[in-house]
């Protein structure tokens, strides 16, 4: 299972956590929503029927209408089903893209600036009601738009798990053991698509900036970051035609460069300086300093 696995410290030293380390999993995309809800159905079928307090759920979409895994029968899936505030719906409206593009051909909106195309206005913003349509920059647009609210959910969600443990009675966990000084999230995604692809390096540094800053986490002593992507290489068998699974590639090539560029290891563990023109430079540290999976 995920929260009885080993964890990495800064430290650089392998600790066996013992026991349960309280897990927050959050599914990003069209991927993301699949395998953890596949992972939800497959511990519901070995038996783990009821909510668990040291485990969380989140799904953050584009996609408003999906969310039983692809070539699953929802019906097997309804015991699972994802409850209202475990999922982070990022549907833009037609006003709601017109509005961005707007802003952006007239140079008002910082946050688009100097990465959105204009020429993306061209897909309409159906592309963005029913998914991404693997353009990872609607997938960075989509995070912009909906970030108070998903920064909301990612810190009441890891407040309220901490602290409905810290308020149960003895024995309601009938034996198991949860660390009381750790905390991981566990981020799933996709690297081919444009809903996962696009938004997961934002989510990273989201996540640890909530784990490091939050008053409420300040006691623990170990919080991990975990990154689980999936490779365009998954999808081969899956896409129409070759054109699209170029597509894909390219989105995973982009992925990885921007991997490399925040979290290639240092020597000397000092931060990355950003070199925007006319800007204060500004320092990034990989945001999953722990653990990738890839």
């Amino acid at each position: 299972m995920p929260f009885q696995r080993m964890s990495f410290v800064a430290a650089k030293q392998d600790i066996q956590l013992p026991g349960v380390v309280p897990t927050l999993l959050i599914g990003l995309g069209g991927t993301g929503t699949d395998v953890v809800m596949r992972l939800r159905k497959m511990l519901f079928d070995q038996g783990m029927t009821a909510k668990r307090p040291y485990l969380r759920y989140l799904l953050i979409d584009t996609d408003e209408e999906r969310w039983c895994p692809r070539h699953a029968a929802e019906r097997d899936y309804l015991e699972v089903r994802p409850q209202p505030d475990e999922f982070v719906r990022c549907a833009v409206g037609e006003h709601e893209f017109r509005h961005v593009f707007d802003l952006l051909e007239q140079a008002r909106d910082e946050r688009f600036a100097g990465w959105l195309k204009p020429t993306l206005r061209q897909y309409g913003p159906r592309v963005l009601y029913c998914g991404a349509g693997t353009h990872r920059q609607f997938g960075r647009v989509a995070f912009m738009l909906r970030y108070p609210e998903i920064r909301h959910r990612i810190d009441s969600y890891l407040r309220d798990m901490l602290y409905e443990l810290a308020c149960l009675p003895p024995g309601t966990l009938q034996g198991t053991w949860v660390h009381p000084g750790a905390v991981e999230v566990v981020i799933v995604t996709s690297l081919a698509g444009g809903t996962g692809a696009g938004m997961f390096i934002d989510i990273a540094y989201l996540v640890r900036d909530i784990v490091q800053l939050h008053p409420a986490l300040s006691q623990l002593t170990i919080k991990t970051t975990t990154l689980v992507a999936v490779m365009p290489s998954a999808f081969a068998r899956l896409v129409a035609h070759d054109a699209m699974y170029r597509r894909l590639q390219q989105n995973g090539y982009a992925c990885l460069l921007e991997m490399e560029h925040y979290g290639s290891p240092r020597s000397d563990e000092e931060a990355f300086l950003g070199t925007a023109d006319a800007r204060p430079r500004v320092g990034f540290v990989a945001p999953w300093k722990q653990n990738q999976f890839i």
